[in-house]
């Protein structure tokens, strides 16, 4: 097998902020390749939930989509799950930002 470089938590947002340029430019098949590449390193679970997200608003087909959305929504109540609001306010933070990009998905 070979050794694969583990990326630090900056060059991992590097590649998702190129994700989400390709996004705004309006290039979709850019965008899930950039996601998918993005996914093949170790993410923290936030990351996480955010390239699903961003990769089914990138997705024309809309059952693929669906399948991301959903995987993300899923990630999403299991963290809600471990760390109920008021446990701890930076988690609460960043759960909430992961909100309004799912229910901003979920409405395109």
């Amino acid at each position: 097998m070979a050794d694969i470089k583990r990326l630090t938590e900056t060059e991992i947002n590097d590649l998702i902020d190129n994700a989400v340029d390709q996004f705004n430019d309006g290039k979709d098949a850019e965008c899930v390749a950039a996601v998918r590449a993005v996914l093949q390193h170790r993410v923290s679970r936030w990351q996480e939930i955010y390239c699903l997200a961003l990769l089914a608003d990138c997705l024309e087909d809309w059952y693929k989509a669906e399948e991301q959305r959903y995987m993300a929504e899923t990630m999403y109540d299991n963290a809600r799950f471990l760390w109920p609001l008021g446990k701890d306010a930076a988690v609460d933070e960043r759960l909430k930002d992961l909100r309004e990009q799912l229910d901003e998905t979920r409405e395109n």
